[in-house]
């Protein structure tokens, strides 16, 4: 029998048929339905992140605030060239003028975080009291999840008592709305 040059024996095909390319193209779909919702939503475990690590930076400025007030006895404290004011305890103290001081000392970056003054309410802020100020993340900042994605500085208490007794700074975090 004489072959044409033109004709190929099936042996010689290469490539893949239409079947495996679908059902390869179905497998891909099956495992990007089942994988993608689980990498969707990391903006707000990123958020979350970030939360928890000013909630750090807030207890170690705190912490190296006090430290140095232990030692000097004097305020303000000097922290890098910042002035924060204690209280007689000396513990950062809450008030409108010393929230920058509170973010300054902790590095929190006003592009990235909106501090909550004491005294507010809001169903899109925290609510802190007179002597809390809270941060959050620009992101969700003035929408209803702020309210429940905060990191919260609330000032020690000094108690009038003989001796006083002192209750430090308590630094709080919410992390379920973001």
């Amino acid at each position: 029998m004489k072959k044409f040059p033109n004709s190929m024996n099936r042996s010689q095909q290469a490539g893949f048929t239409l079947i495996e390319l679908i059902v390869v193209i179905v497998i891909l779909g099956i495992l990007a339905a089942t994988a993608l919702p689980r990498f969707m939503d990391v903006g707000s475990e990123a958020r979350a992140a970030s939360v928890s690590a000013v909630r750090g930076s807030l207890n170690a400025a705190n912490s190296m605030v006090h430290s140095r007030w232990l030692i000097a006895q004097t305020s303000p404290v000097k922290m890098e060239g910042l002035d924060v004011p204690v209280d007689a305890a000396g513990y950062p103290t809450v008030s409108a003028a010393a929230n920058s001081h509170i973010a300054d000392m902790a590095g929190i970056n006003s592009a990235d975080y909106t501090t909550i003054a004491p005294s507010s309410s809001g169903t899109t802020s925290p609510t802190t009291s007179g002597s809390e100020v809270a941060f959050v993340p620009k992101s969700v900042a003035g929408t209803t999840k702020a309210a429940k994605c905060y990191v919260k500085f609330t000032a020690a208490t000094i108690s009038s008592a003989t001796p006083p007794v002192v209750t430090p700074p308590v630094i709080s975090q919410d992390t379920s709305g973001c």
